[in-house]
C-alpha cells in the first residue's frame, strides 16, 4: 500500500523518542523516556523487559509493538498475512517475543517473533471461525503459556517447540484458569475465576495449588508473576482491602497495607506486577491523587520510585510493568509536559547505551495509517 505524500513528509520529521538522564551520583536511577511513533501520538508504554535489557514497547500510531534493543527502537517487520495488529506481552533473554496477533475477522492468534520472523502458533480447534487465543509469557527455554479459545470456551495451554498442549489438572475444576507467567523451571502462575471471584493459582507438573487459600487471604487474589525460585507476586484481599502480595511456599505476605485512598469498588489499593530473581518486586499503588510506581524488597520495604529519580525531570511514574535481574525497571507515566510516555529506569551504577532514532523505512510507512493501538492485559492500562 502506498501512502499519500503528506504522510511520507510527516514521517520524515517524526520524533520517536528522547533521552533524559538523571544524575547518577545523586539519584538511585537514571531515566530514559520512550516517545511515541509520531509527533501527535497520545501514549507510549514499555511493557516487558528481559535480563539483557531489551524491552517491548507499545506506541500510538503503529500497528505493531516495537523492540527496544541496544539503545535503539526497532520495527518487528512486516506483519503475517491476515494479521491486522500485533501486541507483544513478553520477551525472553534470547530475544524471542511472544504475544497475540489480531486477525482480520476480529479474533486473535498466538505468535512468537524471533530474528525478524513471526511464527503463528497452533490453536485448539473448536469449529469456530473466530479464535481468541494469546500468549501471556515466554520463558528462556521458549516455553510459552496462555489461553487457546473459541468464542465460547477457552483452555489454559503451553506451547513448546511449536506444539500445543493443554495444561493438565484443571479438568475437574469448576472455574477457568488463565496463565499469567512461567519461570525457567516450568512453574506457571495465574488466576482461576469462578462464580465466587478470582483466586491466585500455581501450576507445576500437573499439580494445582490454590494460593488464594492462604489463611490470611479473605477474598479475591491474583498471581501475576513468578521468579525462578518460586516467589510469586500479585495482589490479594485481607479484611481491609486488596493489597500487593507475595507468596513463597504457599505463604502469603501483604507487602503493603497502607490505605492512602478510599476505594469502594473492590479494586486493588496496590498490585505487584513483576519480580526478578533477586526478590525485587515492582508494581503500582493508589494514593490520594492517582497511582505511583513502587519497588519493594525485604530489606528496604515499599518505596515510591518517583523519590528515587531526579525531581528536576518533572516525571510522574504511574505504572511499573517489569524488572530484570540487573535492576532495570520499565513502565509508563507522565513526563514534564504531562504526556503519557514509557520509561526505562536504570540503576545509577549500571550504564546502558542511549537510544538513537529509528530510521524511517518501508515497514514504518506501512504502519503510518494504522489506528492508535489500545493497551490491554495486565501490563497495558490507561494512565489515570
Amino acid at each position: 500500500m502506498k501512502l499519500p505524500s503528506l504522510c511520507l513528509s510527516f514521517l520524515s520529521v517524526s520524533v520517536l523518542f528522547s533521552t533524559t538522564t538523571a544524575q547518577a551520583a545523586t539519584f538511585t536511577y537514571s531515566l530514559i523516556e520512550i516517545g511515541t511513533f509520531d509527533q501527535n501520538g497520545s501514549f507510549s508504554s514499555v511493557d516487558a523487559l528481559n535480563n539483557v535489557g531489551d524491552a517491548v514497547v507499545s506506541s500510538s500510531g503503529i500497528d505493531s509493538d516495537l523492540l527496544l534493543r541496544n539503545g535503539s527502537l526497532e520495527d518487528l517487520g512486516p506483519l503475517p498475512e491476515g494479521i491486522s495488529r500485533v501486541s507483544a506481552t513478553s520477551i525472553n533473554d534470547n530475544g524471542q517475543i511472544a504475544g497475540f496477533a489480531a486477525t482480520q475477522n476480529g479474533g486473535s492468534v498466538p505468535f512468537i517473533w524471533e530474528d525478524g520472523q513471526f511464527t503463528i502458533l497452533p490453536t485448539i480447534e473448536t469449529g469456530e471461525e473466530r479464535f481468541e487465543s494469546s500468549i501471556a509469557d515466554i520463558n528462556n527455554s521458549g516455553q510459552a503459556v496462555g489461553v487457546s479459545a473459541g468464542r465460547l470456551d477457552g483452555q489454559p495451554v503451553i506451547w513448546e517447540d511449536g506444539s500445543l498442549n493443554v495444561l493438565q489438572g484443571f479438568e475437574d475444576e469448576a472455574g477457568s484458569f488463565s496463565p499469567n507467567a512461567i519461570n525457567d523451571t516450568g512453574q506457571i502462575v495465574g488466576t482461576t475465576s469462578d462464580a465466587q471471584g478470582t483466586s491466585a493459582t500455581l501450576w507445576q507438573n500437573g499439580q494445582v495449588v490454590d494460593l488464594g487459600a492462604a489463611e490470611n487471604i479473605t477474598g479475591i487474589s491474583d498471581a501475576l508473576d513468578i521468579n525462578n525460585f518460586g516467589l510469586t507476586v500479585g495482589h490479594a484481599e485481607n479484611e481491609a482491602r486488596v493489597f500487593a502480595t507475595v507468596w513463597q511456599d504457599g505463604v502469603a505476605t501483604f507487602i503493603d497495607q497502607t490505605v492512602d485512598v478510599v476505594d469502594s469498588f473492590g479494586f486493588p489499593i496496590s498490585t505487584a506486577h513483576a519480580v526478578n530473581n533477586l526478590g525485587q518486586v515492582v508494581g503500582t499503588k493508589q494514593n490520594g491523587t492517582g497511582n505511583f510506581a513502587f519497588i519493594w524488597d525485604e530489606e528496604s520495604g515499599l518505596l515510591n520510585l518517583e523519590n528515587l529519580i531526579d525531581p528536576l525531570l518533572g516525571w510522574t511514574l504511574n505504572f511499573a510493568s517489569d524488572i530484570n535481574d540487573r535492576g532495570q525497571i520499565t513502565g509508563f507515566g507522565l513526563n514534564a509536559d504531562g504526556e503519557a510516555r514509557g520509561f526505562l529506569l536504570t540503576p545509577a551504577d549500571l550504564s546502558v547505551p542511549a537510544p538513537v532514532p529509528l530510521p524511517a523505512g518501508v515497514s514504518l510507512l506501512l504502519a503510518a495509517l494504522a489506528s492508535f493501538k489500545i493497551m490491554g492485559r495486565r501490563r497495558k492500562i490507561s494512565v489515570a
